[in-house]
């Protein structure tokens, strides 16, 4: 019986893949059933691009206007050049988490930066994706065998 006189489900899947990402123990989950994984993978990067080619051009519009003092520590470019790169972080972690999960970054990360974080990260999780067999032609195949228009098509593709 549900609590409070709601009524619930829980759909599990079996097949979960685990990643420990702190030592706090706190994980990023993978469902290897997840139609949608091999999509938000490509989003993330194409949005991962486009913030990288936006964060280039307005640098370079920064650094082309004329620099004034905007107090003793940071001129204005400087003060609009750190605005920009926070921002740059915040949004790309929003864009990491939309494949990773919610909040992965700030498990994984904490609230630190730094230029090389997102290279880092994909290049440890590139093992666990071999483990998950994650490459988008192994995902094209289960997705097509799966969901193939004709029955006898996707028997043939098992």
């Amino acid at each position: 019986m549900a609590k409070d006189g709601i009524n619930s489900i829980r759909v599990k899947s079996e097949s979960e893949y685990k990643i420990e990402v702190n030592d706090n123990g706190e994980c990023i989950v993978f469902d290897m059933r997840d139609l949608g994984m091999t999509s938000r993978i490509m989003k993330m990067y194409e949005e991962i691009d486009a913030l990288n080619k936006r964060l280039e051009a307005e640098a370079a519009e920064i650094d082309a206007r004329p620099d004034t003092e905007e107090n003793e520590a940071f001129s204005k470019n400087q003060a609009d050049g750190l605005l920009l790169i926070e921002r740059f972080y915040a949004e790309s972690r929003k864009v990491m988490d939309t494949f990773l999960g919610e909040n992965a970054c700030q498990k994984i990360f904490g609230d630190k930066n730094y230029v090389d974080m997102f290279d880092d990260l994909i290049e440890q999780l590139k093992p666990h994706f071999e483990k998950m067999g994650l490459n988008a032609k192994a995902i094209r195949e289960r997705t097509s065998a799966k969901y193939a228009p004709n029955r006898a098509e996707r028997r043939a593709m098992k």
